[in-house]
């Protein structure tokens, strides 16, 4: 038979949205998404206990082998001023390792041990990286634009054993990050999908290409495939 081993409401008053979740093995369940509410839950362990008065990305850890409100055992709000969206959450090799990917118009996205340090005009990526056995703003291990002088739209984001971030999505900017390994160097417009493996630690792009033709061309998600031995 079909059993509800737990169900529950999660969010404040209003203007509470999910984009993105995943489970691990020990069925603890990580969120991020976007909120508009004063009153959305966050833990005192939270990197950010207030929202500023503006619309910003969560990110919230649930347990749900705990009952109640004690299953909520990590949430904080996150990110700038600027119209943002989260798109993709993973999880690290290492326990409590939170990744999310994204995009934002704004100038004031908190980086960290960054790649980039400053947005490029338009809408930039972003990651950001979380160790969740930490609290405040130490639970922000690394964050950072990522992105051209046009619209950079990641989509999805993965981690493989080795701790190295993928993400893919969309880019109108012929200027986006490339290496010199890459499958296509070169912008092939309209708009083009693209895929990039950053070393977050090494605060290094290992390797960056575009994917697409003259048209629009989009990636939505990907698989990261564990090596066999």
């Amino acid at each position: 038979d079909n059993v509800i081993t737990y169900s529950g409401f999660f969010g404040g008053q209003f203007g509470d949205t999910v984009r993105d979740a995943v489970v691990n093995a020990d069925g603890v369940l990580y969120m991020t998404g976007i909120t508009d509410d004063f009153f959305f839950p966050v833990t005192s362990n939270a990197y950010a206990t207030t929202n500023g008065e503006t619309r910003k990305m969560f990110v919230a850890r649930l347990d749900t082998k705990i009952p109640y409100k004690e299953s909520l055992t990590y949430s904080t709000f996150f990110g700038g001023t600027g119209s943002e969206e989260p798109t993709g959450i993973a999880l690290g090799p290492k326990p409590e390792q939170v990744f999310i990917t994204g995009f934002t118009s704004g100038d004031d996205y908190p980086v960290k041990n960054f790649i980039q340090e400053k947005k490029l005009p338009n809408v930039d990526g972003f990651v950001a990286q979380f160790d969740l056995t930490k609290s405040g703003t130490d639970s922000l291990v690394a964050s950072t634009y990522i992105g051209g002088s046009f619209n950079d739209q990641p989509q999805d984001i993965a981690v493989d054993a080795n701790g190295k971030v993928y993400i893919t999505g969309y880019t109108n900017s012929y200027d986006f990050p490339t290496t010199g390994n890459a499958f296509q160097p070169v912008y092939g417009g309209g708009r083009d999908a693209f895929l990039l493996r950053l070393d977050l630690t090494a605060k290094a792009i290992e390797y960056g290409t575009f994917l697409g033709g003259n048209s629009i061309d989009y990636a939505y998600r990907m698989v990261v495939r564990s090596e066999e031995h």
